[in-house]
């Protein structure tokens, strides 16, 4: 996917405009405080993400980060990045029941 387009291109409903929102209820009601913590959400064949470091009153809709699922931004023409997120929003089965467990032994027990 491509960097997110000028925000003159964006309405204010548009998901872009909603995450930096988030981000900025987020430090008015104490959650967060400055650039710390990122947030995130699903946008059409991929996800934006709110990039590290940066005030929630500086955020712009090009300055959040587009991804397709499998974690891939699209630099320029011939250059991609992925940070290798192939299986991130796999479904495991639930673990084991320590019920059924005849070894007495338990992964992380206290």
């Amino acid at each position: 996917m491509k960097a997110s387009q000028h925000a003159s291109d964006k309405p204010a409903n548009s998901p872009h405009q909603q995450l930096i929102g988030l981000m900025q209820r987020l430090v008015a009601h104490g959650v967060n405080r400055g650039a710390s913590g990122n947030s995130s959400v699903r946008h059409g064949r991929g996800m934006l993400i709110t990039p590290s470091a940066l005030l929630p009153d500086a955020l712009t809709p090009e300055t959040l980060v587009e991804v397709d699922m499998e974690g891939r931004y699209q630099i320029s023409e011939g250059v991609r990045l992925s940070a290798g997120l192939e299986n991130a929003f796999d479904q495991y089965p639930d673990a084991f029941p320590i019920s059924r467990n005849t070894t007495g032994n338990t992964p992380f027990s206290n």
